[in-house]
């Protein structure tokens, strides 16, 4: 059985903001993740897939727009017009959005000319070379 990214419910950097679900997917190459966000819209509750990019140090990260396939890929995955951002209907909306994971991840991939098996092997040899030491040469 296939284990779903955590979720993250939030209310804004200051605990004031609207209600929002995201969860992060890493896609195993370039520091670049996969975040699927639910939250309200002017018709009702929307997910989006986007993907951004984290800094070397981990602290920010960030996104290209564009337009035409120009940027990093973003996506309307799931919507429910008219509905309220209650808890509980932003969390049924992101669930139905994480169902749809394997689908996104496959089109977030493709946008950048990969497949998943290529951003699988990267990550795992990113993670081998992280846990290699250092060797100092005389």
């Amino acid at each position: 059985m296939k284990t779903l990214p955590s979720i993250k419910l939030s209310r804004g950097h200051d605990g004031n903001g609207p209600l929002t679900a995201k969860s992060i997917i890493d896609l195993g190459f370039d520091r670049r993740e996969l975040a699927i966000e639910t939250k309200r819209s002017t018709q009702g509750l929307q997910s989006e897939a986007y993907v951004q990019q984290r800094s070397a140090d981990g602290l920010f990260v960030s996104r290209a727009y564009g337009i035409a396939g120009r940027g990093d890929f973003s996506a309307v995955i799931a919507q429910r017009e008219g509905a309220r951002a209650t808890e509980k209907a932003l969390g049924a909306l992101h669930d139905q959005a994480l169902g749809r994971l394997d689908f996104v991840m496959e089109r977030a991939l493709r946008h950048y000319g990969r497949s998943a098996g290529e951003a699988t092997q990267e990550a795992h040899a990113d993670q081998a070379a992280a846990a290699k030491p250092e060797t100092a040469c005389a």
